[in-house]
């Protein structure tokens, strides 16, 4: 007998993967956006180290010293805390806005990218499955949807890139 609680809750939605095939694509895109998001700063970051100007910077602090290793002397866990003291110093002198300079374009590509990525591979393995194997999801058919997710993605978003 069930609960007078069970009884109030509508019945659960069959459970048919193909009902909904552009769940894919927003989750995809949704996906792609909070992770360009999350990690903008440290794209920041690395752009910032990359620079030659910043590069210049530190050999006039006398934090860099040309000709030398300093790989020995500097750990790994210093490497976390440059990247940390970086990251506080662009928040305090140019703002929380400096954490996400680039994000714009960074979302222009990476949002359809996910986006069409994640909708061919989620609907290709359910037509290769169906088509090639039976119906039956096997490492054979997930890997054979990635790789015609990827080239998908590239095809389409090449432009987006260049």
């Amino acid at each position: 007998m069930s609960s007078p609680k069970e009884a109030l809750l509508p019945p659960p939605p069959p459970q048919n993967p193909r009902n909904a095939p552009w769940k894919h694509m927003v989750a995809g895109g949704l996906g792609g956006m909070a992770g360009a998001i999350v990690t903008a700063p440290l794209d920041v970051v690395k752009t910032r180290l990359q620079s030659s100007i910043y590069q210049e910077a530190l050999r006039q602090q006398n934090l860099l010293k040309t000709g030398t290793v300093q790989g020995q002397a500097r750990n790994l866990l210093w490497n976390f805390v440059e990247t940390g003291h970086i990251l506080r110093d662009l928040y305090r002198h140019e703002g929380p806005s400096a954490l996400f300079k680039g994000l714009g374009p960074t979302l222009v590509g990476v949002i359809p990218a996910r986006s069409i990525n994640f909708f061919t591979y989620g609907n290709g393995k359910l037509l290769i499955a169906e088509h090639f194997n039976g119906g039956k999801e096997t490492t054979l058919v997930h890997l054979s949807a990635a790789a015609i997710a990827g080239v998908v993605t590239s095809t389409a978003t090449n432009p987006l890139w260049v």
